[in-house]
């Protein structure tokens, strides 16, 4: 990404750094920009201009850099501030203390489905492992209370779909 440096920012750093070293003001943003070596900010030097307007150094630079000064202005009112949210903080423990809705909860999946639905899709499923037509019965469903992951047993009866008849 390229970087366009304004006119502004560029005029303004002797300034900015006589204000400091000279003048011995207290130090702005744009100053302390200009100080660790970088260029300021279009908006932090028209802060800092407006902060300290009542200097004659000051005043002086305004008068004689008033179209760079305008430019700056018009360039801040044309790029409008898009507010950015920081990413959030990731925590190590983030995941496990989540809400309790969000953790696995196998005894509920169940609930919401009817015994009957299970039987028949645990019958098929079977059927087709096995190579022969099985018929699956539940005959309880139980929550398990030992982990936090609301698991669920249940008890089949499972037996052959062919009736054996003695004659």
């Amino acid at each position: 990404m390229e970087t366009t440096i304004h006119p502004l920012q560029n005029e303004s750093i002797k300034l900015l750094r006589s204000l400091y070293q000279d003048l011995r003001l207290p130090a702005t943003t744009a100053m302390l920009s200009v100080l660790n070596g970088y260029y300021p900010e279009i908006n932090e030097v028209l802060k800092t201009l407006q902060h300290y307007k009542d200097q004659p150094m000051v005043s002086e630079f305004v008068k004689n850099h008033e179209p760079e000064i305008l430019s700056a202005n018009e360039s801040l009112k044309a790029v409008p501030k898009s507010e950015t949210t920081p990413p959030p903080t990731e925590n190590i423990f983030s995941d496990f203390f989540k809400s309790e809705s969000s953790l696995p909860n196998a005894y509920g999946a169940l609930k919401k489905v009817s015994t009957e639905r299970i039987e028949s899709a645990l019958s098929k499923a079977l059927s087709e492992i096995c190579e022969e037509e099985v018929i699956v019965e539940i005959y309880s469903t139980q929550k398990l209370e030992e982990s936090i992951y609301k698991n669920a047993e249940l008890k089949l009866y499972i037996k052959s779909a062919k009736l054996i008849r003695y004659k």
